[in-house]
């Protein structure tokens, strides 16, 4: 006799650090993995409008001012006021993405040096989730968000800006 296996798939657990541009990133995770048969949790810190900067003072101070959003295979949760200790913890993750605020995503100093604070935190949290950044999206053409103009009102000149720094931070 013969007996075929089918080989089991590993949940892929990813974790995004970041605000409503990571939430609507992660939205559709979940629902496209289980599409294509892959088992998958993912979850994200939400704090709507958090720079690097304010993410970096979140987590050296222990701050219990994140959203924590999770989608397993029961169904979404959300928990209010949460630290990203808490939230780093909570699961043995594979990947975790962290992100800029938007305004600032095209700026590469606004990175620096809280990147890479940040990223070193992650790691001794969770020493064998890979991290990635979550590109942000420039402003739609009408957008009269304050930022904007940061960007001198243009959505090309925004969108460059945010590949080209993206870029940088990846290095």
């Amino acid at each position: 006799k013969i007996k075929i296996v089918e080989p089991e798939i590993p949940t892929i657990k990813i974790l995004a650090i970041g605000n409503s541009f990571s939430q609507d990133s992660l939205s559709m995770v979940y629902d496209i993995a289980k599409s294509a048969g892959i088992d998958v949790v993912t979850a994200n810190l939400n704090f709507n409008g958090c720079s690097l900067q304010t993410h970096w003072i979140n987590a050296s101070c222990n701050n219990a001012y994140y959203t924590y959003q999770k989608w397993p295979s029961a169904g979404m949760s959300q928990k209010p006021k949460q630290t990203m200790k808490t939230a780093l913890l909570d699961e043995n993750w594979d990947y975790i993405i962290l992100q800029q605020y938007s305004g600032y995503s095209g700026i590469y100093s606004t990175f620096k040096p809280y990147l890479n604070y940040l990223a070193s935190y992650v790691k001794e949290l969770s020493p064998n989730a890979t991290l990635s950044l979550n590109m942000t999206w420039a402003y739609a053409s009408d957008s009269s968000h304050q930022d904007y103009e940061s960007y001198r009102g243009s959505q090309d000149t925004m969108y460059k800006a945010i590949v080209k720094t993206y870029q940088q931070a990846a290095d």
